[in-house]
C-alpha cells in the first residue's frame, strides 16, 4: 500500500512538474522613470494622455483648450488639439508640438499648425511615426482671437510611453 501512494505522489509530483514547465510566462517591461515629473508632464504607462485647460474668466472667447496624444500601437503616435471658443471668433490658431522625452529634455519630434477664420471650435490631429521605447507628449498652442481681443491656452499632456 505504502508503495503505491509513493508512486501516486512522485506520478503527481511529475505531472505537475511537466506543466509548469510547458506554461509560458511573460516578464513585463516596466518602463524606466515611471511617475517621474519632468517639466511639468508626469511619465506614465498609460497609452492615452488628455488635458483640457478651461478659461475661468467671464466674457472670455476662448472657452478651453485641448490637447491629447495616443499610442496607435502600430509604431505611430496619435497628437491630437482643439481650440473651443465661448463665441464665434474671427480668428482660430492651432499648433501641435509632439515631444520625445530622451531621459534628460524633451524634443520636439513633429509640429503642424492649424488655422481657421469664422469658426467657433478648431480640432485637427495628425499621426506620425516614432521610434518605440520612450516617452511622448503634446503640447498644443490655442489661441481664439475675436474683435481685437486675442485669448491663449497651453495644454501639455503626461508623457506616455511607447513600447
Amino acid at each position: 500500500m505504502k508503495k503505491k501512494i509513493k508512486k501516486m505522489v512522485g506520478l503527481c509530483l511529475t505531472t505537475a512538474l511537466l506543466l509548469g514547465m510547458s506554461i509560458p510566462t511573460y516578464a513585463e517591461t516596466i518602463p524606466p522613470e515611471l511617475g517621474k515629473v519632468v517639466e511639468g508632464s508626469t511619465l506614465i504607462e498609460d497609452n492615452v494622455s488628455e488635458v483640457t485647460l478651461y478659461n475661468r474668466a467671464r466674457g472670455n472667447i476662448l472657452n478651453r483648450g485641448v490637447a491629447r496624444v495616443s499610442d496607435n500601437d502600430d509604431g505611430t503616435v496619435n497628437a491630437y488639439g482643439s481650440v473651443i471658443g465661448a463665441v464665434i471668433c474671427d480668428r482660430m490658431d492651432l499648433t501641435l508640438v509632439l515631444q520625445r522625452y530622451d531621459g534628460k529634455y524633451w524634443n520636439d519630434v513633429a509640429t503642424k499648425s492649424y488655422s481657421a477664420s469664422n469658426i467657433g471650435v478648431l480640432s485637427r490631429s495628425f499621426n506620425t511615426s516614432v521610434s518605440r521605447g520612450y516617452y511622448y507628449r503634446v503640447k498644443a498652442a490655442c489661441v481664439a482671437t475675436d474683435g481685437g481681443t486675442v485669448e491663449s491656452q497651453m495644454p501639455v499632456t503626461n508623457g506616455i510611453w511607447v513600447d
